[in-house]
């Protein structure tokens, strides 16, 4: 039996500060010495939950592993990859590379079942039962040796046997199925090491009352730090009444405002009659409604002043992202209100507060030093490289 480990490292930063700093952050673990011509080529599988979030931050562990030299396949349910592609950025994110590679299972769901927030316990028993069975047999037409003939005719990428697996944490079967095949498996949890603290203080939350939760891209001309990005993620769904609320909050605070409105996003709304909404809550020359945004690139726009979100844990981690001028005492909590003044209050609060925007500058500055050479972000992805190429040796086994 083989030893499963969670990782908890924030791989999302790295690509962010090759654009902030000019240059690219490199993972020094290629083997030195003349065992290196000898030793065996490292090849993993990545495999998300088939969520967005989880997805984008485990594509970035992917693109730095394969840049240290480790082939990947990166592991997508069929429909996930059908919607990525056919995204604005998707052919150039999952376009061919070296030594990394895109391949898709059943998640055993109808193809035009809609995969809502609504449907995740549907998801995960389907992943759990057919998802599982297409899994198994994928994993281990990818384990057979090197030099067969059945290799020659399975796998002409030239990719070698998989020598270890990394598995979204959610994905328990993944990482038993791997074992299970003589696989080392590794559990990668999407959200910070810092969010298991939270999770420890859940009982806490609750006596307080905090928990459980109540039911139910043109930025080039303005100045800087005066818009507002709202983006609710890419599952929630709110009513229209919802909707009208935070319109109308937005619009009395007063600052241009980029609004992310999903086809979905509004239960059982036209997309005409939410245009109108957004017309009718104000001045429609301070407010731009679009499907999609390329969010990372929209949080570096100095134009950018506050970001509110849904606090999706993908939000979460992008609006840490330097150098967004997005806010965290740096960040304010709607309490789960839906009233207008509320919204109107908090915005201008974030916009206009010296100290959040001083938190903020803080914040970026840390991750700068835990990113760069020596950071300790950096110093544990390098572990961690190092760890899997030793899988792929037989005597570390």
């Amino acid at each position: 039996m083989f030893s499963m480990f969670t990782i908890c490292i924030d791989v999302r930063y790295y690509s962010e500060i090759r654009m902030v700093s000019g240059q690219p952050v490199t993972v020094s673990t290629e083997p030195r010495g003349p065992e290196m011509s000898s030793a065996p080529a490292a090849h993993v599988l990545v495999f998300p939950w088939p969520l967005h979030g989880h997805i984008n931050v485990m594509l970035h562990l992917a693109g730095v592993l394969a840049g240290a030299g480790v082939h990947v396949t990166f592991l997508h349910i069929d429909h996930s990859l059908r919607r990525l592609l056919g995204a604005a950025a998707g052919a150039t994110v999952y376009s061919p590379r070296p030594r990394l590679r895109f391949l898709s299972v059943r998640d055993g769901l109808p193809d035009d079942h809609p995969r809502a927030a609504g449907d995740l316990m549907e998801i995960g028993r389907s992943l759990r039962t057919a998802g599982c069975v297409a899994y198994r047999a994928l994993l281990a037409s990818l384990l057979v040796p090197a030099g067969s003939q059945q290799a020659a005719e399975e796998d002409a990428s030239g990719f070698p046997p998989v020598t270890s697996v990394v598995a979204d944490g959610l994905l328990t079967f993944a990482i038993d199925i791997a074992e299970e095949l003589g696989v080392p498996a590794l559990a990668f949890r999407t959200a910070s090491a810092c969010s298991f603290l939270t999770y420890l203080s859940v009982p806490r939350l609750v006596e307080l009352g905090e928990m459980p939760f109540p039911p139910g891209s043109d930025l080039d001309e303005p100045a800087d730090r005066s818009v507002v990005y709202v983006s609710l993620g890419s599952l929630a769904v709110i009513s229209p009444e919802q909707f009208s609320v935070l319109l109308s909050g937005l619009s009395a605070a007063g600052y241009p405002f980029l609004l992310v409105l999903r086809p979905d996003m509004v239960k059982a709304s036209q997309r005409a009659d939410l245009q109108e909404a957004v017309t009718a809550a104000g001045d429609s020359s301070k407010a731009r409604v679009v499907e999609w945004a390329p969010q990372r690139d929209v949080l570096r726009y100095r134009a950018v002043g506050c970001f509110l979100t849904h606090a999706g844990w993908k939000s979460t981690v992008d609006w840490w992202r330097p150098p967004s001028r997005a806010c965290r005492r740096t960040g304010l909590d709607m309490k789960d209100s839906c009233d207008a003044a509320v919204v109107e209050s908090l915005v201008m609060e974030a916009m206009e507060s010296v100290e959040i925007r001083a938190a903020a500058q803080a914040l970026a500055r840390q991750v700068r030093r835990d990113v760069g050479d020596g950071g300790s972000s950096a110093t544990e992805l390098t572990r961690l490289v190092r760890f899997i190429r030793d899988l792929a040796t037989p005597t570390g086994h």
